[in-house]
């Protein structure tokens, strides 16, 4: 994201990988240290440092966490299909122009003919991990489990989706950007991952705010006046982002977030369309 001191990971093992570097090396610079609290545990989810590290090597695989998300469905009618009719242009027998060397060879195919074929839409979604100090973990479930739901429609009516954890928080023009990819086009939902990522608070606690803390730009200066804040953070460089959990209100039942999820997915997914 242009203007924030941005670092990007492929996966949650990569994350994972990065972050456990960074402990094994003390010397590597620092500045604020957060994200190895041990007096405050119930602030970040009751998970250490060490324990965050483990399960982002296993892929985030956060069994009690899945099984905590509500399970959740959206109506088929609620979402737009994905697959964009195009005209494709091609030779047959028959069609509406001639394809003269065809002819002049003597091949049957020689007419010019179009018809409509489906193109897969790719979407790329962003997802702030960010919310509110007051949050619940229910709250931060809910969204998950919305936003699983959501997505998964889409991908049954033909898109291609490849899904970004992002913490992106501010302080005045301190800036930092990590950036953490949960899925890719070709791979299937996990839904122990999503729980993992965009619902365990150890998650941006301890894992994006190291990262943070070993930037040498927005990121360091942040880390040591607070970590800032990501309500307002744009999220414009995703066809679709769905942003800080600000409103705990609208995720503090699986109805209620289904429908704040589904609005937001709707909204920019109208706004790709025109």
């Amino acid at each position: 994201m242009q203007g924030f001191d941005t670092v990007r990971f492929n996966s949650i093992t990569e994350l994972g990988e990065h972050v456990q570097m960074l402990e094994q090396n003390p010397d590597l610079p620092r500045a604020g240290n957060a994200s190895c609290d041990t007096y405050n545990p119930e602030n970040y989810g009751n998970m250490d440092m060490s324990t965050a590290i483990t399960t982002a090597l296993n892929g985030g695989n956060w069994q009690e966490g899945a099984d905590a998300m509500p399970k959740l469905e959206v109506p088929h009618e609620t979402l737009s299909g994905g697959a964009i009719p195009e005209q494709a242009m091609f030779s047959d027998v028959q069609g509406f122009a001639p394809i003269v060397p065809a002819y002049l060879a003597g091949l049957p195919d020689n007419m010019l003919s179009f018809d409509e074929v489906e193109v897969e839409k790719r979407l790329k979604i962003g997802v702030q991990v960010g919310r509110r100090f007051d949050s619940e973990q229910r709250h931060a479930l809910n969204k998950g489990a919305a936003i699983m739901s959501v997505l998964s429609q889409l991908a049954l009516e033909g898109y291609s989706l490849e899904i970004w954890a992002i913490w992106r928080n501010q302080d005045g023009m301190s800036k930092a950007s990590i950036e953490t990819c949960i899925k890719t086009s070709d791979t299937p939902f996990s839904s122990e991952s999503i729980a993992f990522s965009l619902a365990h608070v150890a998650f941006q606690r301890r894992l994006c705010w190291r990262v943070a803390e070993s930037l040498t730009d927005g990121g360091e200066k942040m880390t040591l006046e607070g970590y800032g804040n990501g309500k307002d953070s744009p999220m414009d460089d995703f066809d679709i982002g769905f942003g800080y959990l600000s409103n705990k209100g609208k995720y503090s039942t699986p109805d209620k977030a289904v429908a704040t999820i589904k609005e937001l997915a709707l909204e920019q997914l109208e706004g790709l369309e025109k």
